[in-house]
Order: structure tokens, then sequence, then C-alpha cells
């Protein structure tokens, strides 16, 4: 989009492989949709991933995931991923399954995507003092086990390129790793080109934006994001709206991010969430000295927004 700020903006938009609402042959309905937009360092591609929970009328979850990678210099989809769906297994006591999956880019440049797979054990009561388990329950469960499938993609074309499996269980020490071997921490190694400890390397998957209100003078909203070049600075506003009669949280009351100039601190452009009636992603993005925004709605139209000041 050009002239964003115009009466008149030119836009660009690309269609991405979406996620279908209703599963064929499946009583199954989507109740909850999320929105990522990753982008590789060098600005060359965009991952974009619409993640899914179905729930059939029998109460049975399904979770599922379709990952588009966009060539960002001719700005065309190269390549779509489908699943495989993740199927949640009803509680019963010791018995049940919890998956979902979770993705980031390494620093070689690949996709990784992490499978976790929550188990139920019984549960350990600990003396908070010594950080040891005192007695351990003979009825009580709870999700206290994890089996963790690790997954290198290489970009654009999604092609495996390594894999590993390790293991968490919660104790009163907290979680605690099993690696046996050390094998995964060895597939990492080698798919990264350098010794790195498993643990530093997993930190990928907990870098959350950190919301921070870098100037209340300047500033009305938590900044969000800053281009690489350090030119523009995105701000994230959002505002609950009043509680429904249930007492669940009602429509937001303001949902928008604004692009600001570092420089001089006017505001070059503004996405209001509210007014695409959809979920969205952004992620900044350059190319031959421009910045951009990437916005993904809905999971299936990615729109760029040429950031000028």
């Amino acid at each position: 989009m050009r002239g964003w700020l115009d009466e008149k903006p030119i836009e660009q938009t690309i269609d991405i492989p979406g996620i279908a609402r209703h599963p064929p042959k499946s009583d199954a309905r989507l109740f909850f949709l999320d929105i990522k937009l990753i982008v590789t360092s060098d600005g060359t591609f965009a991952v974009a991933i619409a993640s899914g929970t179905w729930r059939s009328s029998a109460g049975i979850s399904t979770h599922d995931d379709v990952v588009s990678v966009v060539d960002l210099h001719e700005f065309r989809v190269v390549k779509t991923a489908h699943g495989p769906p993740l199927a949640q297994e009803p509680v019963h006591g010791g018995d049940g399954a919890n998956r979902h999956r979770e993705y980031a880019l390494d620093r070689a440049g690949h996709l990784v995507v992490r499978t976790n797979t929550s188990l139920r054990s019984l549960v350990s009561y600990c003396d908070s003092a010594t950080g040891r388990t005192v007695r351990t329950s003979t009825t009580a469960f709870d999700w206290e086990r994890k089996e963790v499938e690790l997954q290198f993609l290489s970009l654009p074309n999604l092609t495996v390129a390594g894999e590993g499996h390790y293991r968490e269980n919660l104790t009163c020490a907290g979680w605690i790793r099993d690696d046996p071997g050390e094998e995964c921490a060895a597939t990492v190694s080698r798919i990264e080109g350098s010794s790195i400890p498993l643990g530093d390397f997993l930190k990928m998957f907990s870098n959350i934006e950190e919301l921070r209100l870098k100037d209340p003078l300047k500033h009305r909203c938590p900044i969000s994001g800053v281009t690489r070049d350090g030119r523009f600075e995105m701000e994230t506003c959002f505002e609950f709206g009043l509680h429904t009669f249930w007492g669940g949280p009602g429509k937001p009351r303001e949902n928008r991010e604004n692009i600001l100039s570092v420089k001089t601190g006017l505001q070059v452009g503004t996405l209001d969430e509210l007014a695409i009636n959809d979920s969205a992603g952004e992620q900044f993005a350059d190319h031959k000295g421009r910045d951009y925004l990437l916005v993904l709605e809905g999971g299936t139209r990615l729109k760029v927004y040429a950031i000028t000041e």
C-alpha cells in the first residue's frame, strides 16, 4: 500500500492459503484462530502461519496449521504446507493428551517447528522450603509430562533439514529436560553450525514481544516493534470493552497499531484492526533500503504497506 494516509491509497494484496472453518465430512466447527507472521532477518521471505482449533459436537478437539512462505522480492507464495492435524485426547484420570505447535526462525535461516504433547501423571506435593517431593498422589493427575519434537525446515521449500526429540517433566525443582544421549542437542549444534546449549537455543520460543511504554510524553501506547534501521516504530493501542451479560470481555473499544517516525515522533500510518474485523498479524520488513509493514488478515490475505516519512 502506497500513499498510506492519502484519500485513495494504492493497495497491493496477495491471497494466502487459509484453513477451513468447517472441515469436509465433519461436524467440527472452528472455535479458535491464531495468526502469526515472521520475517527472515535478511527480509527475503515472510512465513505466514494460520493455526486453527476445531471442536466436534462430541467435544473432541483437533488442532491444525497452514504454513505459507512468501517471497517478498517477487511478492508471491512459493510454498505452502499443511498439518498434519494434531488430535487432542479427552481427559480421563491419567489418560489424555494436549498437542500444539510453535514456530520460530533460527540464526541459520530455518523455520523451527516445536510440537508439544502434554501428558498426565500423578501429582507430586512439594516442600516449598526445600524444593523436595513430600509425597505423590495415588489418585490426582495433572499435566506434568511433555514429549517434544523439534523439526528444522529449510526455506523456501520447507524441506526437512533435521529433527530432534526430548522430554520434559515437572518436578518440585521445576521443569526438568531429558535429552537421552544429548542427541537433540547434537542435532541443534550441527544444523546451527556451532555448539549451543539446547536450553539457550529453545529460548527463541519464549521471546514474546515486549510491550513497553517507551516515552510517556511521546507515546500514548506501548511500543511493540522497531524497524531494523531504527527509523520507524510501532505502538500497539488496545483497550477492552464493557463486559458482556455473562461476564466475559466484550468487543474491544480500541485495537490499532500506529506507525511513528523515530526522528520526528509524527505518526506516518495506522492500522485499525477493528475495521479489519478479523484476526491479524503484523511484522516489519525491509527491502532495498525501504521499510514496509506486512499485515496478514484472517490468515488468507497478505498486505504490504510502504512506510515513508
